[in-house]
């Protein structure tokens, strides 16, 4: 006996040193486990509760959390022998070949768990067996022990006390307790007395309750309800079921409801549907069971569950909550088994398969339902799981993903769960961002507007689908290529060849601009080199690289000017083709660009080609550019001037274009081009008289026009003058006015001594090559060459022919010529004394030569000179040719003597003519007269005697080139007759309404017609702008022209029609007023000057 004594003490000793070391073991690996372990005490408790039977069909728990304790109770059965040694010893009450799914299994190892907040623990309870009676108790579980031999010690007085319990005071009778006990009673308590670092494990394990319970309590159908009070936070919730499952349905709907207790308000219900099966159940969360719209499982709750939560498996992602009845979880309750080939790996594996085919199952229900948010189905990413890599024959993961993720993957994808409002379409033709992308919320809000709201789900779903489809890496196993991010949206925009082809309802350049600037925030620039993202000008996408930005300079980002940039395409260099899109607007800072001073050059280099010139359309890119003005440009600026002449002489119509930075173009080039233009065409012209045919205007208007046009290549302010040079562009004085180089024309005199007309002529008659009309500079031509033909030269000229006549007594070859010179000597000896005063001995002797020493009829002529008388007489007929020749008629006609009604007729005429010559010779002496009154003030222009044509008097500026025109009209003392006004002096007047620089001036002549320059000023009326009642007379008079002499049948002939204008003389005198002298001196200075502060002040 004594060997059996020791064996079965050798026995009690190994057991109790095995339960020793599995202790210290599995609370070794619960510290070093850390939070996990933390979180899986209450879900032990809860188990073991959930274990329990009860007589009330299902358990309730109760919670209660004071600041030095925890206490767990439930109202289950009466504690056993088994379990109260099974708790000493931590062995399981489960039997290991038990496959009751509804037992989990109570006080085994994990119960170890619970330690962690407290080494003692104080357990009250109610202790019974079959056919005993039942005893209450207050046990304490001691495992405080650092070593095993250390915890053997209370492990064996526990199990001592258990050998003595039925004399034990800690155990004492309560026959009572079967008759007396009510569901309300928590007879069952685990005590936990804590420290501040078990306080915060409790709080961790409690807070993950919250988190569980809810759907726990779904899958416990054993538990009722469960209580947390937190006396520390002063809560207090009540967790139960307030729409319980129903065992016959498939789906059924679970309303969990959660009150708190210190609150008189309605509980918060927390909805579920369920899918049940014989081993598995899926269950997914919805707001309200009306509108089935989902909600998602939040980051913290557990994917599986084994009756509880499985905690760890936060990441083992699957469409449902998955409670797998008869999983076989790992020790710790953190996983599953799936590496290697066991029987619970296999079996885990299976469940999970199945759990895959249920799941498309549950989709099709949710979609019949019309269930809303079905995002979070999607969710099939590969869990976080050690998947054993290394096993070749029995890879978990390669199993995974083909039997779990792509099974559903590619089934579900096909399924109507993407909805957009009231529709539903597959998810296979839906797109989504990439998943490293979707943080970047606009490039979310640019593929929603390019493939359009029908593509995409809708915009506050995005972000949620972006998550569930999972992880970029994972995204093959949907079979379809559903991302579409940065890389696809570039690859499409790339397929574009104009932005017209954007199809998308949005504003294509804002939608690019933050197209752009998510690629930059993207950290993507260098997509803008392989890919044409870019429009240029024309829409067209190009490669950033191969685009510019534009600003003028670098201080000034504004666009290049249009105007400029239409020329250059004009010209045949496209840079449209090569600029950003001006809409683009935050592609520009840092990138490569033109400026003005490269479009300038650019412009110029077409301009400065040899042949640039020939070219046909030269003149239209010459008036185009110079058309292209600043927005202050003056009407007198060189640029506007030379376009006016151009357009004027090519007959072009121009539009101005105003431009800010014209000022910036560089316009020398052009300005000479359009000058060589215009002079080659003047050449080609050859005189005034062609050009003004060509431009169908009198010759006085021409004149006037060529007259600007040379002034203002002879202007000071430009260096242009050297073109005067080019060509033949100066008008002689012939009578067709032909251009001649600058080099042959010579100036007429000087202001102060013009040449005689008279005189050249008679020189020319003497010497044929004499003939300086062909070298002197045309009348109205307002610029000086550079030689100048003067009137003492002209005068050596006349006196060297004479002089040859003499010496070659040439007289009768030149007789009319030197009688013509002889008579101009007599009329204008104060030029001849001046400039040719050896004319005045010559021309004596001369005349003696050829009336009576080498004359004929000498005889005759001495008749004459005896009769003085006589002399007079035949003089004023010899004077005329054409009256000599007409006696000679009228003889014939008239051989008895002429008739008295013809000599009547014949003084009548010679009246109205002596009086017509009268009014010539008083209105000359009146247009000198107020010449002069004119160079009594300081005018520093050019007054010009026209004496006739359109205007009478012509004040020219050679500084401004302006020019500014007088009619002077001279009547009789107290006139009331109409004034008079030719056709072209009315024209004339309505052409220069636009430059206010035509007038008519009135002078009535003193009643003895002797007036000087005081009367002339006080007696002068300035008719200011008369152009604006003028028009209708030449109006008239063209419809007359046009309506005449047109048809060779029948037609209106007009011969030698004489047509002028008639001003009623009175309503002139009311449209002057009261305006004169001084009023026209301040409208020349006016119209002339550059400023209008010049003042003209009389010399005196």
């Amino acid at each position: 006996m004594a060997y059996q004594n020791v064996v079965n003490s050798s026995i009690s000793k190994n057991n109790v040193k095995l339960s020793a070391d599995k202790i210290i073991e599995k609370l070794d690996e619960l510290r070093e486990e850390g939070k996990k372990s933390k979180r899986r005490w209450i879900w032990e408790l809860m188990q073991n509760a959930k274990d329990v039977p009860n007589i009330f069909g299902q358990v309730s728990v109760e919670i209660t959390l004071n600041q030095n304790e925890l206490i767990f109770g439930h109202n289950g059965n009466a504690f056993t022998i088994d379990n109260l040694t099974g708790l000493v010893q931590q062995v399981s009450s489960k039997h290991s070949a038990n496959q009751n799914t509804k037992v989990t299994g109570k006080f085994g190892t994990g119960f170890i768990a619970t330690h962690l907040l407290s080494d003692v623990i104080t357990i009250d309870g109610v202790l019974q067996e079959s056919e005993e009676v039942a005893m209450k108790f207050a046990f304490e579980l001691d495992r405080s022990g650092k070593t095993s031999e250390d915890l053997m010690i209370p492990i064996e007085n526990a199990l001592i006390e258990l050998n003595n319990i039925d004399e034990s005071p800690k155990f004492n009778s309560y026959p009572d307790y079967e008759a007396s006990r009510t569901e309300n009673d928590y007879f069952n308590k685990f005590k936990y007395a804590l420290n501040e670092e078990s306080f915060k494990t409790a709080e961790v394990g409690i807070n993950d309750l919250i988190e569980s319970l809810p759907i726990s309590l779904v899958f416990l159908q054993d538990i009722k309800q469960v209580r947390i009070q937190n006396n520390v936070d002063n809560t207090q919730y009540l967790y139960k079921i307030e729409k319980p499952r129903s065992e016959e349905n498939e789906y059924d709907e679970v309303c969990i409801s959660i009150l708190d207790e210190n609150d008189s308000s309605s509980p918060v219900y927390k909805n579920f549907i369920v899918k049940s099966t014989e081993e598995i159940e899926l269950l997914v969360e919805v707001i309200e069971f009306e509108s089935y719209q989902l909600v998602p499982v939040n980051n913290n709750q557990p994917f599986l569950y084994r009756d509880f939560p499985l905690i760890g498996t936060e990441k083992f992602y699957f469409p449902f909550i998955l409670n797998g009845k008869t999983f076989n979880p790992t020790e710790r309750r953190d996983s599953l088994y799936l590496n290697g080939n066991s029987d619970k790996v296999n079996h885990n594996k299976k469940l999970l398969e199945d759990a895959i085919k249920y799941s498309l199952e549950f989709v099709d229900y949710l979609v019949s339902k019309s269930a809303k948010s079905l995002f979070s189905i999607c969710l099939s990413n590969l869990p976080d799981y050690n998947f054993d890599a290394d096993d070749s024959e029995h890879n978990s993961k390669e199993w995974y993903i083909e039997n779990v993720q792509s099974k559903y993957r590619q089934q579900i994808i096909h399924k109507n769960i993407v909805g957009h409002g009231s529709e539903t379409c597959a998810l296979s033709a839906v797109r989504f961002p990439t998943t490293h992308e979707h943080d970047y919320p606009e490039l979310r809000s640019l593929i929603t507007d390019y493939l359009g709201t029908a593509k995409v789900p809708v915009m506050q779903e995005q972000e949620s689908w972006i998550h569930f489809l999972g992880p970029e890496n994972q995204m093959h196993t949907w079979g379809l290529d559903l991302s579409y991010g940065l890389q696809e949206l570039v690859n499409d925009i790339n397929k574009l060849e104009n932005t017209i082809d954007f199809t998308s309802s949005v504003n294509v350049y804002t939608w690019l601009n933050k197209l752009y600037k998510a690629i930059e925030d993207l950290d993507q620039t260098a997509l803008h080199n392989s890919y044409k993202l870019v429009p240029n000008h024309n829409g067209l996408f190009r490669k950033l690289p191969t685009l510019w930005a534009e600003k003028i300079s670098n201080d000034d980002n504004a666009y290049l000017p249009n105007p400029f940039l239409k020329l250059l395409l004009e010209l045949g260099e496209d840079w449209y083709k090569d600029l950003i899109h001006r809409e683009v607007d935050i592609l520009k800072e840092a990138h490569q660009s033109k400026s003005m001073s490269d479009l300038n050059s650019a412009i110029n280099s077409h301009f400065l080609k040899v042949d640039f010139i020939k070219t046909s359309n030269s003149l239209t890119h010459l008036i185009n550019v110079h058309s292209i003005v600043a927005p202050n440009s003056k009407e007198d600026s060189f640029q506007r001037l030379l376009l006016d002449n151009a357009s004027t002489l090519f007959k072009i119509e121009n539009t101005l274009v105003s431009n800010e930075y014209t000022s910036k173009f560089n316009f020398e080039i052009v300005h000479r081009l359009l000058i060589q233009s215009i002079n080659n065409q003047l050449e080609k012209i050859a005189s005034l008289s062609s050009l003004a045919t060509d431009l169908e205007k009198s010759k006085d208007e021409v004149t006037i026009w060529l007259s600007n046009y040379l002034s203002l290549l002879d202007s000071k302010t430009n260096d242009y003058s050297k073109f005067l040079k080019e060509g033949k562009i100066i008008p002689n004085r012939e009578s067709d006015n032909v251009f001649c180089n600058y080099t042959e024309i010579l100036n007429y005199g000087y202001k102060e001594q013009p040449l005689n007309r008279e005189l050249l002529q008679i020189l020319s008659k003497f010497n044929t090559e004499k003939n300086y009309f062909k070298r002197l500079i045309a009348d109205g031509i307002g610029i000086k060459v550079s030689d100048t033909l003067n009137f003492e030269r002209l005068g050596n000229e006349v006196v060297n022919e004479v002089e040859n006549i003499e010496y070659n007594k040439a007289y009768e070859e030149n007789r009319e010529a030197l009688l013509e010179l002889i008579n101009w000597t007599e009329v204008r000896k104060d030029l001849t004394k001046k400039y040719a005063s050896k004319l005045l001995t010559l021309s004596g002797r001369i005349f003696y030569i050829l009336t009576i020493e080498n004359s004929e009829n000498r005889e005759d002529v001495m008749k004459i000179l005896r009769n003085s008388e006589n002399i007079s007489k035949i003089a004023g007929i010899i004077d005329n040719t054409a009256f000599v020749n007409q006696i000679d008629n009228l003889v014939d006609l008239f051989p008895n003597g002429i008739p008295q009604n013809v000599m009547a007729f014949a003084k009548e005429d010679a009246r109205k003519k002596k009086d017509f010559s009268n009014l010539l010779e008083l209105g000359s002496k009146v247009e000198q007269l107020f010449i002069k009154t004119l160079e009594g003030y300081q005018v520093t222009n050019e007054i010009i005697h026209a004496g006739g044509g359109a205007y009478d008097i012509r004040i020219y500026n050679p500084d401004t080139k302006k020019s500014f025109y007088i009619e002077l009209k001279s009547c009789r003392y107290q006139n009331t007759d109409p004034i008079n006004i030719a056709v072209s002096q009315a024209k004339r007047a309505v052409k220069e309404l636009e430059n206010d620089s035509f007038s008519i001036v009135i002078v009535e002549r003193s009643f003895n017609n002797e007036m000087d320059e005081d009367y002339i000023k006080t007696n002068s009326k300035y008719f200011k702008e008369p152009g604006k009642h003028l028009g209708k007379i030449g109006e008239n008079y063209d419809t007359i022209k046009s309506s005449s002499n047109t048809e060779s049948l029948i037609d209106l002939k007009m011969d030698f029609a004489e047509f002028k204008g008639s001003l009623d003389y009175k309503w002139v005198l009311e449209e002057i007023g009261d305006s004169g002298f001084e009023e026209l001196l301040v409208d020349i200075n006016k119209v002339l000057s550059c400023s209008s502060d010049i003042l003209i002040e009389n010399k005196e």
